[in-house]
């Protein structure tokens, strides 16, 4: 999908949340070994109403959301959101998972991450 960000309403980078892929169930990245902070962004573009899109969030195989719902998060639709998790990565693979529970399949606009806790960064 993919809006203009002036359509858009809410929390995080509206440029971002105004575009994204519907359907979506898995996105792999190659990182940096250690503590990650990522940021997954989100909007419903569709007028749905709460219930109608829920889905659960996984990071390597591990829940972090369960039951997301993107028009409650963002209290409502065409409304950005940003869910924010911690995770140490081992092998260098981020997986981010996203299973339907109900409704409409899940959707992603935008993911972002970054290490922490290093002297490096």
């Amino acid at each position: 999908f993919r809006l203009h960000s002036t359509m858009v309403d809410g929390k995080g980078l509206k440029w971002v949340a105004a575009s994204g892929l519907r359907g979506v169930e898995s996105v792999q990245l190659k990182v940096k070994k250690g503590k990650h902070r990522v940021r997954l962004h989100f909007l419903e573009p569709d007028k749905l109403l709460i219930g109608e899109r829920v889905f659960d969030i996984f990071l390597n195989e591990k829940p972090v959301q369960r039951a997301f719902d993107i028009t409650k998060a963002a209290g409502g639709p065409r409304r950005s959101v940003v869910q924010e998790f911690e995770i140490t990565i081992a092998d260098g693979n981020l997986n981010i998972g996203l299973r339907s529970i109900a409704g409409k399949p899940p959707l992603l606009s935008g993911v972002e991450w970054g290490r922490f806790g290093s002297s490096s960064d």
